[in-house]
């Protein structure tokens, strides 16, 4: 996970469009959604051959139900990543910053306080990289004294990920912790495929009531996810890795978060899952089918759940003051600017862990 700090904000901030005529039409079409005042420095990659370049666009204001938020961090994902090489305009949807302007039908959120959420991937007036944005109130949460801009932007993409997976009537359908005591969450096993990654470390991060998570990782991240709450960790290079969570889990697995996604991990999950009971895998990706996948399954999708989220907004910031959800390791790179490099990395699969 990376972050970005905004204290460069009058040198770059960042914008990704189909091509340089979608880009032209894409910037327009936010700048009359909104009324507008001044400008706002934004950095743009203008087609698959051209650099980022430095560009400027009128300050949304926000309607009536929105904030209007000064962008102090902003984190770089691998769904940022992706967006670039297939020149879609969605980048930076993980931010934290301060509110700079309410909406006239808004009293929960003052000028000046300190908040995160996630951007919106389709509307490029709620994405981060750049000087300001606007967002729903709803789904906006305060950021606790004891945490930073920085961490706090680390969290909102893959942490709603991971809930929605679990706690979705469309996904996992396990209680909600703001459902009360989730009694009959306690004695089920969950195996996690992929757990040192963001999105696999916050099934064992979003709720406490959940005592039996197993997970699959490359050995040297075993400290860092029993750190957060994994029972049992496997070494995913293992030879024997079926026959290893067989053994630990005897016929009890029905549950499976996969957030790896790849087609081997996808047939080993089908494999582990038993055929006599109701079982539920969740994909972070779309699924592939292989033989061992049963003859009939859904792939559900959705960016906004809002029945869940906003739930989970009016939740989360209370969770992370008292220690329930830990903020995920990050590197911060240190201004938007040096987004670029990140980037690379990420496509040269230098990012693991959080490093």
């Amino acid at each position: 996970m990376y972050t970005s700090q905004q204290k460069e904000f009058r040198k770059s901030s960042f914008f990704s469009p189909v091509s340089s005529l979608v880009q032209e039409q894409y910037i327009m079409a936010a700048v009359k959604k909104y009324k507008a005042s001044v400008s706002d420095v934004i950095l743009i990659y203008p087609s698959n051959t051209a650099p980022f370049k430095i560009g400027t666009r009128p300050i949304p204001s926000p309607e009536d139900d929105q904030l209007l938020v000064k962008v102090m961090s902003a984190a770089l994902n691998p769904c940022d990543v992706l967006a670039q090489q297939a020149f879609l305009a969605v980048l930076g949807i993980d931010i934290a910053g301060l509110v700079g302007k309410t909406g006239t039908k808004l009293g929960e959120f003052f000028v000046g306080d300190k908040v995160f959420f996630q951007g919106h991937f389709f509307d490029s007036s709620q994405t981060g990289y750049q000087q300001h944005t606007v967002v729903l109130s709803e789904l906006v949460s305060y950021i606790p004294s004891n945490l930073s801009f920085d961490q706090d932007s680390s969290i909102p993409l893959t942490f709603v990920i991971a809930f929605v997976g679990l706690f979705h009537s469309t996904r996992l359908q396990i209680a909600p912790p703001f459902a009360g005591p989730a009694v009959t969450a306690a004695n089920v096993i969950i195996l996690v495929i992929g757990g040192s990654s963001i999105v696999g470390s916050s099934p064992s991060n979003s709720q406490p009531s959940l005592k039996r998570i197993l997970t699959t990782v490359a050995s040297k991240h075993n400290s860092t996810v029993k750190a957060v709450g994994a029972i049992h960790v496997f070494d995913r290079a293992a030879a024997d890795l079926e026959e290893q969570i067989r053994v630990a889990t005897t016929d009890e697995l029905v549950y499976i978060y996969d957030a790896v996604s790849s087609e081997d991990m996808q047939d080993l999950s089908w494999k582990l899952l038993p055929d006599t009971k109701p079982r539920t895998l969740v994909l972070i990706r779309d699924s592939v089918q292989t033989d061992a996948s049963p003859k009939k399954t859904q792939n559900r999708s959705g960016h906004w759940h809002r029945g869940v989220s906003v739930l989970l907004w009016k939740a989360i910031g209370k969770w992370l003051e008292e220690g329930v959800v830990v903020p995920p390791k990050m590197t911060v790179l240190g201004g938007l600017a040096a987004v670029p490099k990140g980037v690379q990395r990420r496509r040269e699969g230098k990012v693991s862990g959080g490093s």
